[in-house]
Protein backbone atom coordinates (compact mmCIF):
# COMPACT_ATOMS: atom_id res chain seq x y z
CA UNK A 1 0.00 0.00 0.00
CA UNK A 2 1.45 3.38 -1.03
CA UNK A 3 -0.68 5.69 1.08
CA UNK A 4 -3.56 5.70 3.50
CA UNK A 5 -6.63 7.10 1.79
CA UNK A 6 -8.41 7.83 5.04
CA UNK A 7 -5.52 9.89 6.37
CA UNK A 8 -5.80 12.26 3.40
CA UNK A 9 -9.53 12.64 3.14
CA UNK A 10 -11.85 14.83 5.18
CA UNK A 11 -15.50 15.31 4.38
CA UNK A 12 -18.35 16.84 6.34
CA UNK A 13 -22.01 16.50 5.42
CA UNK A 14 -25.31 16.30 7.17
CA UNK A 15 -28.74 15.12 6.10
CA UNK A 16 -31.77 17.03 7.32
CA UNK A 17 -34.99 15.36 8.45
CA UNK A 18 -36.46 16.24 5.07
CA UNK A 19 -33.71 14.21 3.40
CA UNK A 20 -31.83 17.18 1.95
CA UNK A 21 -28.06 17.21 1.97
CA UNK A 22 -26.27 20.26 3.33
CA UNK A 23 -22.54 20.86 3.09
CA UNK A 24 -20.94 21.76 6.45
CA UNK A 25 -17.31 21.52 5.46
CA UNK A 26 -15.72 19.67 2.61
CA UNK A 27 -11.97 19.50 2.10
CA UNK A 28 -9.67 17.04 0.36
CA UNK A 29 -5.88 17.19 0.40
CA UNK A 30 -3.46 14.89 -1.37
CA UNK A 31 0.01 16.25 -2.18
CA UNK A 32 -0.60 19.39 -4.23
CA UNK A 33 -4.18 18.34 -5.01
CA UNK A 34 -6.95 20.53 -3.57
CA UNK A 35 -10.47 20.48 -4.94
CA UNK A 36 -14.00 21.09 -3.79
CA UNK A 37 -15.83 18.27 -5.52
CA UNK A 38 -19.14 18.84 -3.79
CA UNK A 39 -19.88 22.34 -5.04
CA UNK A 40 -22.29 21.03 -7.66
CA UNK A 41 -24.49 18.99 -5.34
CA UNK A 42 -28.15 19.45 -6.12
CA UNK A 43 -31.40 17.70 -5.38
CA UNK A 44 -33.47 15.86 -7.95
CA UNK A 45 -36.86 15.22 -6.37
CA UNK A 46 -38.19 13.02 -9.15
CA UNK A 47 -38.25 9.29 -8.38
CA UNK A 48 -37.37 9.96 -4.74
CA UNK A 49 -33.61 10.15 -5.09
CA UNK A 50 -30.80 12.68 -4.89
CA UNK A 51 -28.46 12.86 -7.86
CA UNK A 52 -24.95 14.04 -7.10
CA UNK A 53 -22.88 14.91 -10.20
CA UNK A 54 -19.18 14.60 -9.42
CA UNK A 55 -17.92 16.36 -12.56
CA UNK A 56 -19.31 16.87 -16.01
CA UNK A 57 -18.42 13.91 -18.22
CA UNK A 58 -16.50 14.77 -21.36
CA UNK A 59 -15.61 18.27 -20.17
CA UNK A 60 -13.07 19.90 -22.53
CA UNK A 61 -9.83 20.91 -20.83
CA UNK A 62 -6.30 21.90 -21.82
CA UNK A 63 -4.41 18.70 -22.61
CA UNK A 64 -1.27 20.19 -21.06
CA UNK A 65 -2.86 19.81 -17.63
CA UNK A 66 -3.07 16.04 -17.98
CA UNK A 67 -6.84 16.05 -17.41
CA UNK A 68 -8.70 13.33 -19.30
CA UNK A 69 -11.00 15.01 -21.78
CA UNK A 70 -13.46 12.12 -22.24
CA UNK A 71 -13.42 9.97 -19.12
CA UNK A 72 -15.66 6.95 -18.72
CA UNK A 73 -18.66 7.91 -16.59
CA UNK A 74 -20.17 5.19 -14.40
CA UNK A 75 -23.58 5.59 -12.77
CA UNK A 76 -23.68 4.10 -9.27
CA UNK A 77 -26.97 3.81 -7.33
CA UNK A 78 -27.11 3.48 -3.53
CA UNK A 79 -29.54 4.04 -0.65
CA UNK A 80 -29.18 7.20 1.42
CA UNK A 81 -27.74 5.60 4.59
CA UNK A 82 -24.65 4.81 2.52
CA UNK A 83 -24.07 8.28 1.11
CA UNK A 84 -21.90 9.75 3.85
CA UNK A 85 -19.06 7.29 3.29
CA UNK A 86 -19.61 6.20 -0.33
CA UNK A 87 -19.22 9.84 -1.43
CA UNK A 88 -15.82 9.92 0.27
CA UNK A 89 -14.80 6.73 -1.53
CA UNK A 90 -15.84 8.20 -4.87
CA UNK A 91 -13.75 11.32 -4.24
CA UNK A 92 -10.69 9.29 -3.23
CA UNK A 93 -11.04 6.89 -6.19
CA UNK A 94 -11.22 9.71 -8.70
CA UNK A 95 -8.03 11.27 -7.33
CA UNK A 96 -6.07 8.22 -8.45
CA UNK A 97 -8.16 7.14 -11.46
CA UNK A 98 -8.52 10.22 -13.69
CA UNK A 99 -9.98 8.24 -16.58
CA UNK A 100 -13.08 7.18 -14.63
CA UNK A 101 -15.78 9.35 -13.10
CA UNK A 102 -18.53 8.11 -10.80
CA UNK A 103 -21.94 9.72 -10.78
CA UNK A 104 -23.83 8.88 -7.60
CA UNK A 105 -27.59 8.43 -7.58
CA UNK A 106 -28.96 8.32 -4.05
CA UNK A 107 -32.37 6.83 -3.42
CA UNK A 108 -34.28 7.11 -0.17
CA UNK A 109 -33.56 4.22 2.15
CA UNK A 110 -37.16 3.11 2.66
CA UNK A 111 -37.99 2.78 -1.06
CA UNK A 112 -34.69 1.42 -2.33
CA UNK A 113 -35.42 -2.31 -2.22
CA UNK A 114 -38.83 -1.84 -3.83
CA UNK A 115 -37.69 0.52 -6.59
CA UNK A 116 -34.11 -0.27 -7.59
CA UNK A 117 -35.05 -3.23 -9.81
CA UNK A 118 -37.47 -1.03 -11.72
CA UNK A 119 -34.72 1.54 -12.22
CA UNK A 120 -32.27 -1.08 -13.53
CA UNK A 121 -34.90 -2.31 -16.01
CA UNK A 122 -35.75 1.22 -17.13
CA UNK A 123 -33.90 3.59 -19.46
CA UNK A 124 -32.04 5.15 -16.53
CA UNK A 125 -28.28 4.61 -16.72
CA UNK A 126 -27.24 2.08 -14.06
CA UNK A 127 -23.73 0.63 -14.16
CA UNK A 128 -23.28 -0.30 -10.51
CA UNK A 129 -25.70 -0.63 -7.62
CA UNK A 130 -25.72 -1.25 -3.90
CA UNK A 131 -27.20 -4.61 -2.91
CA UNK A 132 -28.71 -5.01 0.53
CA UNK A 133 -27.90 -8.57 1.55
CA UNK A 134 -27.46 -11.95 -0.07
CA UNK A 135 -31.16 -12.57 -0.75
CA UNK A 136 -31.17 -9.51 -3.00
CA UNK A 137 -28.19 -10.86 -4.93
CA UNK A 138 -30.17 -14.05 -5.54
CA UNK A 139 -33.23 -12.04 -6.52
CA UNK A 140 -31.38 -9.77 -8.97
CA UNK A 141 -29.35 -12.61 -10.44
CA UNK A 142 -32.47 -14.66 -11.12
CA UNK A 143 -33.77 -11.82 -13.27
CA UNK A 144 -30.49 -11.50 -15.14
CA UNK A 145 -29.68 -8.04 -13.78
CA UNK A 146 -26.14 -8.70 -12.53
CA UNK A 147 -22.83 -9.33 -14.25
CA UNK A 148 -20.96 -12.47 -13.22
CA UNK A 149 -17.60 -11.50 -11.72
CA UNK A 150 -15.62 -14.78 -11.73
CA UNK A 151 -13.48 -13.95 -14.77
CA UNK A 152 -12.72 -10.47 -13.46
CA UNK A 153 -11.79 -11.84 -10.03
CA UNK A 154 -9.50 -14.44 -11.61
CA UNK A 155 -7.50 -11.67 -13.32
CA UNK A 156 -7.57 -9.30 -10.33
CA UNK A 157 -4.95 -8.96 -7.56
CA UNK A 158 -7.80 -8.46 -5.05
CA UNK A 159 -7.22 -10.66 -1.99
CA UNK A 160 -10.64 -12.20 -1.35
CA UNK A 161 -9.37 -13.99 1.79
CA UNK A 162 -9.57 -10.57 3.48
CA UNK A 163 -13.38 -10.91 3.36
CA UNK A 164 -13.31 -13.63 6.01
CA UNK A 165 -15.20 -16.88 6.36
CA UNK A 166 -18.59 -15.62 5.11
CA UNK A 167 -17.25 -14.86 1.60
CA UNK A 168 -18.00 -18.29 0.17
CA UNK A 169 -21.53 -18.38 1.59
CA UNK A 170 -23.10 -16.14 -1.03
CA UNK A 171 -21.82 -17.72 -4.24
CA UNK A 172 -24.59 -18.97 -6.51
CA UNK A 173 -23.47 -22.23 -8.13
CA UNK A 174 -19.88 -21.16 -7.40
CA UNK A 175 -20.39 -17.89 -9.26
CA UNK A 176 -20.11 -14.41 -7.76
CA UNK A 177 -22.36 -11.50 -8.70
CA UNK A 178 -21.26 -8.88 -6.17
CA UNK A 179 -18.48 -7.97 -3.74
CA UNK A 180 -18.89 -7.06 -0.07
CA UNK A 181 -18.68 -3.38 0.82
CA UNK A 182 -19.25 -3.85 4.53
CA UNK A 183 -20.28 -6.42 7.12
CA UNK A 184 -23.32 -6.08 9.30
CA UNK A 185 -23.25 -7.26 12.88
CA UNK A 186 -26.13 -6.85 15.32
CA UNK A 187 -25.26 -5.75 18.86
CA UNK A 188 -26.95 -3.98 21.76
CA UNK A 189 -26.63 -0.19 21.94
CA UNK A 190 -27.33 1.41 25.30
CA UNK A 191 -27.66 4.90 26.74
CA UNK A 192 -25.15 5.25 29.59
CA UNK A 193 -26.91 8.35 30.97
CA UNK A 194 -30.14 6.44 31.62
CA UNK A 195 -28.30 3.63 33.38
CA UNK A 196 -26.35 6.14 35.47
CA UNK A 197 -29.51 8.02 36.45
CA UNK A 198 -31.17 4.79 37.59
CA UNK A 199 -28.05 3.50 39.35
CA UNK A 200 -28.08 0.38 37.19
CA UNK A 201 -24.87 -1.33 36.03
CA UNK A 202 -24.13 -1.14 32.31
CA UNK A 203 -25.21 -4.28 30.45
CA UNK A 204 -22.78 -7.03 29.52
CA UNK A 205 -23.70 -10.36 28.00
CA UNK A 206 -27.35 -10.93 28.93
CA UNK A 207 -29.97 -13.48 28.06
CA UNK A 208 -33.10 -12.28 26.29
CA UNK A 209 -35.02 -12.90 29.52
CA UNK A 210 -32.63 -10.61 31.40
CA UNK A 211 -32.94 -8.02 28.65
CA UNK A 212 -36.76 -8.12 28.85
CA UNK A 213 -36.74 -7.61 32.61
CA UNK A 214 -34.20 -4.80 32.41
CA UNK A 215 -36.12 -3.03 29.64
CA UNK A 216 -39.27 -3.11 31.75
CA UNK A 217 -37.35 -1.79 34.78
CA UNK A 218 -35.93 1.16 32.82
CA UNK A 219 -39.23 2.21 31.23
CA UNK A 220 -40.78 5.21 32.96
CA UNK A 221 -44.29 6.69 32.99
CA UNK A 222 -43.32 9.94 31.29
CA UNK A 223 -44.89 11.37 28.16
CA UNK A 224 -43.53 13.25 25.18
CA UNK A 225 -39.90 14.29 25.55
CA UNK A 226 -39.87 12.92 29.11
CA UNK A 227 -40.76 9.38 28.05
CA UNK A 228 -38.01 6.79 28.52
CA UNK A 229 -38.43 3.44 26.81
CA UNK A 230 -36.45 0.53 28.16
CA UNK A 231 -35.89 -0.80 24.65
CA UNK A 232 -36.57 -0.19 20.99
CA UNK A 233 -36.96 -2.97 18.42
CA UNK A 234 -37.18 -1.79 14.81
CA UNK A 235 -39.78 -3.05 12.35
CA UNK A 236 -37.50 -5.48 10.59
CA UNK A 237 -35.81 -8.82 11.36
CA UNK A 238 -38.82 -10.27 13.19
CA UNK A 239 -37.22 -13.69 12.54
CA UNK A 240 -34.21 -12.80 14.72
CA UNK A 241 -34.71 -15.55 17.30
CA UNK A 242 -34.57 -18.25 14.67
CA UNK A 243 -31.63 -16.78 12.80
CA UNK A 244 -29.60 -16.31 15.98
CA UNK A 245 -29.92 -20.07 16.53
CA UNK A 246 -29.36 -21.00 12.85
CA UNK A 247 -33.04 -21.74 12.33
CA UNK A 248 -34.42 -20.46 9.02
CA UNK A 249 -37.97 -20.12 7.81
CA UNK A 250 -37.69 -23.06 5.40
CA UNK A 251 -36.61 -25.50 8.16
CA UNK A 252 -39.03 -28.20 9.25
CA UNK A 253 -38.99 -26.96 12.84
CA UNK A 254 -39.35 -23.18 13.21
CA UNK A 255 -40.15 -23.16 16.92
CA UNK A 256 -37.21 -20.84 17.62
CA UNK A 257 -38.61 -18.26 15.21
CA UNK A 258 -42.06 -18.53 16.78
CA UNK A 259 -40.55 -18.10 20.24
CA UNK A 260 -39.08 -14.84 19.00
CA UNK A 261 -42.53 -13.62 17.95
CA UNK A 262 -43.82 -14.25 21.45
CA UNK A 263 -40.85 -12.34 22.85
CA UNK A 264 -41.50 -9.36 20.57
CA UNK A 265 -45.15 -9.39 21.60
CA UNK A 266 -43.99 -9.23 25.21
CA UNK A 267 -41.81 -6.20 24.46
CA UNK A 268 -44.48 -4.32 22.50
CA UNK A 269 -47.79 -5.31 24.03
CA UNK A 270 -47.39 -7.04 27.40
CA UNK A 271 -44.54 -5.34 29.23
CA UNK A 272 -44.96 -2.19 27.13
CA UNK A 273 -41.25 -1.59 27.53
CA UNK A 274 -40.80 -0.79 23.83
CA UNK A 275 -42.80 1.60 21.63
CA UNK A 276 -45.80 -0.14 20.09
CA UNK A 277 -45.08 -1.63 16.67
CA UNK A 278 -47.71 0.66 15.12
CA UNK A 279 -45.73 3.68 16.36
CA UNK A 280 -42.44 2.14 15.23
CA UNK A 281 -43.82 1.56 11.74
CA UNK A 282 -45.11 5.13 11.50
CA UNK A 283 -41.73 6.60 12.44
CA UNK A 284 -39.35 3.86 11.30
CA UNK A 285 -36.89 6.34 9.81
CA UNK A 286 -36.58 8.13 13.19
CA UNK A 287 -35.27 5.24 15.30
CA UNK A 288 -31.82 6.80 15.47
CA UNK A 289 -33.21 10.16 16.54
CA UNK A 290 -35.12 8.56 19.44
CA UNK A 291 -31.92 6.93 20.67
CA UNK A 292 -29.71 9.99 20.17
CA UNK A 293 -32.24 12.23 21.93
CA UNK A 294 -32.11 10.06 25.06
CA UNK A 295 -35.57 8.48 24.93
CA UNK A 296 -34.38 4.87 24.60
CA UNK A 297 -32.26 2.94 27.11
CA UNK A 298 -31.35 -0.07 24.93
CA UNK A 299 -31.64 -0.80 21.23
CA UNK A 300 -30.69 -4.00 19.37
CA UNK A 301 -29.34 -2.76 16.04
CA UNK A 302 -26.63 -3.23 13.46
CA UNK A 303 -23.10 -1.87 13.34
CA UNK A 304 -24.14 0.86 10.89
CA UNK A 305 -25.80 2.73 13.78
CA UNK A 306 -22.37 3.42 15.31
CA UNK A 307 -21.21 5.00 12.07
CA UNK A 308 -24.37 7.10 11.75
CA UNK A 309 -24.06 8.37 15.33
CA UNK A 310 -20.40 9.28 14.87
CA UNK A 311 -21.22 11.09 11.64
CA UNK A 312 -23.91 13.08 13.47
CA UNK A 313 -21.39 13.95 16.19
CA UNK A 314 -18.89 15.13 13.57
CA UNK A 315 -21.64 17.31 12.14
CA UNK A 316 -22.27 18.97 15.51
CA UNK A 317 -25.33 17.04 16.69
CA UNK A 318 -25.57 16.52 20.45
CA UNK A 319 -26.25 12.89 21.23
CA UNK A 320 -26.71 10.85 24.39
CA UNK A 321 -23.62 9.17 25.85
CA UNK A 322 -23.72 5.61 24.54
CA UNK A 323 -21.81 2.39 24.20
CA UNK A 324 -22.13 -1.16 22.90
CA UNK A 325 -22.79 -4.53 24.56
CA UNK A 326 -23.13 -8.03 23.10
CA UNK A 327 -26.47 -9.00 21.65
CA UNK A 328 -28.60 -10.84 24.24
CA UNK A 329 -28.68 -14.60 23.70
CA UNK A 330 -31.09 -17.37 24.56
CA UNK A 331 -30.56 -19.61 27.57
CA UNK A 332 -27.73 -22.06 26.93
CA UNK A 333 -26.51 -20.27 23.81
CA UNK A 334 -22.85 -19.33 23.35
CA UNK A 335 -21.91 -15.77 24.41
CA UNK A 336 -21.55 -13.23 21.61
CA UNK A 337 -23.89 -15.17 19.31
CA UNK A 338 -25.59 -12.79 16.91
CA UNK A 339 -26.44 -12.38 13.25
CA UNK A 340 -25.26 -10.34 10.31
CA UNK A 341 -24.49 -10.41 6.63
CA UNK A 342 -22.64 -8.58 3.92
CA UNK A 343 -23.85 -5.53 2.11
CA UNK A 344 -22.72 -5.62 -1.49
CA UNK A 345 -22.08 -3.69 -4.64
CA UNK A 346 -22.48 -5.24 -8.06
CA UNK A 347 -22.22 -4.43 -11.76
CA UNK A 348 -25.32 -4.57 -13.92
CA UNK A 349 -25.45 -6.98 -16.83
CA UNK A 350 -26.14 -4.07 -19.20
CA UNK A 351 -23.13 -2.00 -18.10
CA UNK A 352 -21.34 -0.65 -21.19
CA UNK A 353 -17.97 -0.35 -19.45
CA UNK A 354 -17.63 -3.51 -17.35
CA UNK A 355 -13.82 -3.40 -17.08
CA UNK A 356 -13.85 0.15 -15.70
CA UNK A 357 -16.81 -0.73 -13.48
CA UNK A 358 -14.85 -3.65 -12.03
CA UNK A 359 -11.84 -1.38 -11.51
CA UNK A 360 -14.02 0.85 -9.32
CA UNK A 361 -15.81 -2.09 -7.68
CA UNK A 362 -12.55 -3.78 -6.65
CA UNK A 363 -11.26 -0.46 -5.24
CA UNK A 364 -14.52 0.21 -3.40
CA UNK A 365 -14.52 -3.32 -1.94
CA UNK A 366 -10.75 -3.55 -1.49
CA UNK A 367 -8.14 -1.90 0.71
CA UNK A 368 -8.74 1.66 -0.46
CA UNK A 369 -12.47 1.65 0.11
CA UNK A 370 -12.15 -0.35 3.32
CA UNK A 371 -9.96 2.34 4.91
CA UNK A 372 -12.67 4.93 4.33
CA UNK A 373 -15.52 2.63 5.37
CA UNK A 374 -13.72 1.78 8.62
CA UNK A 375 -12.77 5.41 9.21
CA UNK A 376 -16.44 6.33 8.89
CA UNK A 377 -17.37 4.00 11.75
CA UNK A 378 -18.48 0.98 9.72
CA UNK A 379 -17.12 -2.56 9.52
CA UNK A 380 -15.71 -3.03 6.05
CA UNK A 381 -16.13 -6.32 4.24
CA UNK A 382 -12.42 -6.26 3.46
CA UNK A 383 -10.50 -6.40 6.74
CA UNK A 384 -6.88 -6.53 7.87
CA UNK A 385 -5.00 -5.38 11.00
CA UNK A 386 -4.50 -1.82 9.75
CA UNK A 387 -8.15 -1.39 8.80
CA UNK A 388 -9.20 -2.87 12.13
CA UNK A 389 -7.19 -0.17 13.93
CA UNK A 390 -8.69 2.56 11.76
CA UNK A 391 -12.12 1.29 12.79
CA UNK A 392 -11.19 1.31 16.48
CA UNK A 393 -9.93 4.88 16.20
CA UNK A 394 -13.08 6.02 14.40
CA UNK A 395 -15.33 4.96 17.30
CA UNK A 396 -13.34 6.94 19.86
CA UNK A 397 -13.08 4.55 22.79
CA UNK A 398 -16.34 2.64 22.34
CA UNK A 399 -16.42 -1.07 23.13
CA UNK A 400 -15.68 -2.15 19.56
CA UNK A 401 -14.29 -5.50 20.72
CA UNK A 402 -17.92 -6.61 20.89
CA UNK A 403 -18.00 -6.52 17.09
CA UNK A 404 -14.78 -8.48 16.71
CA UNK A 405 -15.75 -11.11 19.31
CA UNK A 406 -19.24 -11.64 17.91
CA UNK A 407 -20.05 -14.97 16.28
CA UNK A 408 -22.33 -14.09 13.41
CA UNK A 409 -24.91 -16.32 11.79
CA UNK A 410 -25.78 -15.44 8.19
CA UNK A 411 -28.97 -13.38 8.42
CA UNK A 412 -30.45 -14.56 5.13
CA UNK A 413 -29.39 -17.68 3.21
CA UNK A 414 -28.72 -17.55 -0.57
CA UNK A 415 -31.81 -19.52 -1.55
CA UNK A 416 -34.16 -18.32 -4.31
CA UNK A 417 -37.36 -19.07 -2.37
CA UNK A 418 -36.25 -17.35 0.83
CA UNK A 419 -37.32 -13.83 -0.18
CA UNK A 420 -40.87 -14.99 -0.76
CA UNK A 421 -41.28 -16.91 2.49
CA UNK A 422 -39.64 -14.04 4.41
CA UNK A 423 -42.12 -11.56 2.92
CA UNK A 424 -45.05 -13.80 3.89
CA UNK A 425 -43.67 -14.26 7.39
CA UNK A 426 -43.17 -10.51 7.82
CA UNK A 427 -46.81 -9.81 6.91
CA UNK A 428 -48.09 -12.47 9.32
CA UNK A 429 -45.73 -11.34 12.10
CA UNK A 430 -46.98 -7.77 11.80
CA UNK A 431 -50.61 -8.89 11.90
CA UNK A 432 -49.88 -10.68 15.16
CA UNK A 433 -47.71 -7.96 16.72
CA UNK A 434 -50.30 -5.32 15.83
CA UNK A 435 -52.80 -7.54 17.71
CA UNK A 436 -55.00 -8.17 14.70
CA UNK A 437 -54.70 -11.96 15.02
CA UNK A 438 -53.80 -14.35 17.85
CA UNK A 439 -50.54 -16.25 18.13
CA UNK A 440 -52.27 -19.50 17.18
CA UNK A 441 -53.79 -17.85 14.12
CA UNK A 442 -50.39 -16.48 13.15
CA UNK A 443 -48.76 -19.90 13.50
CA UNK A 444 -51.48 -21.56 11.44
CA UNK A 445 -51.28 -18.92 8.68
CA UNK A 446 -47.52 -19.22 8.51
CA UNK A 447 -47.59 -22.99 8.28
CA UNK A 448 -50.23 -22.84 5.53
CA UNK A 449 -48.10 -20.38 3.56
CA UNK A 450 -45.01 -22.54 4.00
CA UNK A 451 -46.84 -25.59 2.71
CA UNK A 452 -48.23 -23.63 -0.23
CA UNK A 453 -44.82 -22.26 -1.22
CA UNK A 454 -42.94 -25.52 -0.93
CA UNK A 455 -45.60 -27.50 -2.79
CA UNK A 456 -44.71 -25.62 -5.97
Amino acid sequence: MQFSVFAYLQYRKKTTKEGKTENIDMKKTWGQYIAAAGAGIFLAAAAGYQKLPVRAAGEETDSSTGTVQNPVVLNYWIWDDEEYYISKIVDAFEMTHPGIEIELHIMENYIYDDKIKDVVKSEEPVDLLGIRGVTKIVDYQEEGLLLELNDYLARSPLDTTAYGNMFGTYAIDDRYYGLPTRCTCWVLYYNKEIFDAEGVAYPGQMTWEEYARLAKQLTNNGTGDDKIWGGYFADWCYQFAGVQRKNYLYDDDISDTLEGLRLLNRFYNVDKSHPLLSAVMETSDEYLQFFEDGNVAMMPQGEWVAGLIMEDVRNGRKTADWDIAPMPVFEGQDPYSTWGQYQFAGITSECEHPQEAFEFLSWLCGEGGAQIIAGSGNISGYMDDEIREIYRDSLQGKNVDVFFKSQRVLESPPRPEYNEILAEFTDIAEEYLLQNITFEEARAKLEAKRQELYAR
